[in-house]
């Protein structure tokens, strides 16, 4: 089936859409693979942190649907090694899957702590990964599993975020700092029904600030580079003598659990990891029949990064 990701977009053998990783080309998906390889999904945070529970549960639901070919989960514990990363080092079919949030542009893994994000560097995610087990004699792959792995940063896909943060910005200095320092200092009264409006405004504001907080906190772990976290990934690994793996990173925002077209369906088959390409490329997925796609399966919206 010919496969085509966007009206200028990749195809096998040409150039890349400008948004992608320069460094990369579209690996078209291959046929089914070995249920006996190993299947290791890397969270890179302590088992039992607050950063490592997301990615738990997340994990832990890619082996509801998928019978025999099963994931072994392994979490950074310092100074230890684990069994699976050594037999994947092995495995010439063995895939590493590296768990967490990511973004055009930014320059290391994130992680959600409430109401903020918090960031784990490329370099330590890949030295984690080698302290873990994973050998240097690897051959089989390396997928960042994360929104945006295989995509540089552009205004196009990602500009109008960070005016949404600088507006927020300006509103929380010019707007929402005053007026909350105004409810603050309003003299009580007495009507109940005066206090319990104010009290609403107040909390509603604070609510509100909260919000932008967060989002200027989020936006400030990113930067206007022209390097994809996975082809950060990937150079720091090969510095460190993993020259024989395959790396990927994938175009738009992936989706944390298994899902299906239709949602209804209970066939094991039907669930797959699934890459939203909307908004990313027009039109995002051209089948050969002409239908258009946005959500489409993982390996669809998967880059080799070179």
């Amino acid at each position: 089936m010919a496969q085509t990701l966007g009206g200028s977009g990749i195809k096998s053998g040409t150039t890349h859409d400008r948004l992608a990783e320069p460094a990369s080309e579209y690996a078209p998906p291959t046929g089914d693979s070995p249920a006996d390889k190993t299947r290791v999904v890397f969270i890179p945070w302590q088992v039992g942190t607050p950063q490592a529970e997301e990615w738990k549960s997340k994990s832990e639901q890619w082996n509801l649907h998928k019978g025999d070919k099963q994931f072994e989960i392994v979490y950074y514990e310092k100074g230890a090694k684990s069994d699976a990363l050594m037999r994947a080092s092995t495995d010439p079919n063995g895939v590493v899957y590296v768990r967490g949030h990511g973004g055009p542009g930014a320059t290391g893994l994130l992680t959600k702590m409430g109401e903020k994000y918090e960031t784990l560097p490329m370099p330590d995610v890949c030295e984690r990964l080698q302290a873990m087990g994973l050998g240097k004699n690897f051959e089989g792959s390396v997928k960042f599993h994360s929104c945006y792995s295989g995509t540089i940063y552009t205004d196009k896909i990602y500009g109008e975020k960070q005016v949404t943060a600088a507006q927020a910005a300006q509103r929380f200095d010019s707007v929402i700092v005053p007026a909350k320092q105004a409810l603050l200092n309003t003299p009580l009264v007495v009507d109940a029904h005066k206090v319990k409006t104010h009290r609403a405004k107040l909390i509603g504001q604070q609510n509100q600030i909260t919000r932008m907080e967060a989002l200027k906190q989020k936006t400030s772990t990113l930067r206007q580079g022209t390097t994809s976290l996975a082809k950060q990934g990937a150079d720091h690994m090969r510095s460190n003598g993993f020259e024989n793996c395959r790396y990927y990173g994938y175009l738009g925002p992936v989706e944390h659990a298994y899902g299906a077209v239709d949602v209804s369906s209970s066939k094991p088959e039907d669930w797959h990891k699934h890459v939203n390409l909307e908004g990313l490329q027009s039109p995002t997925f051209t089948l050969p029949n002409g239908t258009v796609l946005n959500r489409v399966r993982a390996s669809v919206a998967r880059v080799r990064i070179r």
